[in-house]
């Protein structure tokens, strides 16, 4: 169990209550001058039952989070291969399992370019990973990222994805901008709590080694939201 079970929610109810209770008890048992034992006695007898309480509060803030995935999620790490060839790697970031993991990979640069009223065209830019029924942190998951049969391969000098993860707990949307450098691709991510926007911001932000940046020091992430191209607002900046 986490700290935090003990100090949120019911667990934090049953301890304030439980500590009224007792120093009610104490103030009561003093008014009555009571012997000196009998109110040790009834010190350690409430507070053994404080304990109890506020101990199985805390696990089944546990249990509850254990069951449902707590604030865990997943998303996907991209791994070149070379020649225009990848893989995603599942990756999972959490305390807790997560559940009925789906995955929803679309490639927007593709998706710009073909004919989305062709089945094989639609299948090329847009794939549906099978569903993970249960995703630990020590799984080792990758899906591939291209398939030969729909020449997928990566061909552009910068590609861009949109992913979204849902599981039985949440929903997280991602935005994977990958750049050519030399012979191999450069990635960034962003994660969203909400469907990107462009007033929206990341959650997490991740810049690969040898990532190309602007004259700002910013990745392009060469994507739009609605009419405007999505750049991260600076802090401050409304």
């Amino acid at each position: 169990m986490k700290f935090s079970h003990f100090v949120t929610g019911s667990a934090l109810l049953d301890l304030v209550g439980g500590l009224l209770t007792l120093v009610a008890a104490l103030i009561a048992a003093r008014k009555e001058n009571m012997p000196r034992t009998y109110i040790i006695v009834l010190f350690l007898a409430s507070f053994v039952m404080l304990a109890g309480s506020w101990l199985g509060a805390a696990e089944q803030q546990h249990f509850q989070e254990f069951t449902t995935g707590g604030d865990g999620y997943a998303y996907l790490e991209f791994v070149d291969l070379g020649e225009g060839r990848y893989v995603w790697k599942i990756k999972h970031h959490g305390d807790y399992p997560i559940y009925d993991v789906e995955f929803n990979i679309q490639s927007l640069s593709l998706m710009a370019k073909v004919d989305l009223n062709n089945l094989l065209d639609k299948m090329a830019a847009s794939k549906d990973v099978d569903t993970i029924p249960t995703l630990t942190r020590d799984m080792t998951l990758s899906t591939p990222g291209y398939n030969p049969f729909l020449h997928n391969e990566l061909k552009e000098q910068v590609e861009v994805f949109l992913i979204t993860m849902n599981a039985r707990n949440r929903s997280i949307h991602q935005i994977v901008t990958l750049q050519k450098v030399g012979e191999q691709y450069k990635s960034a991510y962003m994660l969203f709590d909400k469907k990107p926007t462009l007033d929206a911001k990341p959650f997490v932000r991740h810049i690969e080694d040898g990532f190309p940046l602007n004259e700002k020091g910013e990745v392009d992430w060469h994507i739009n939201m609605g009419d405007q191209p999505y750049r991260e607002k600076q802090e401050g900046e409304i």
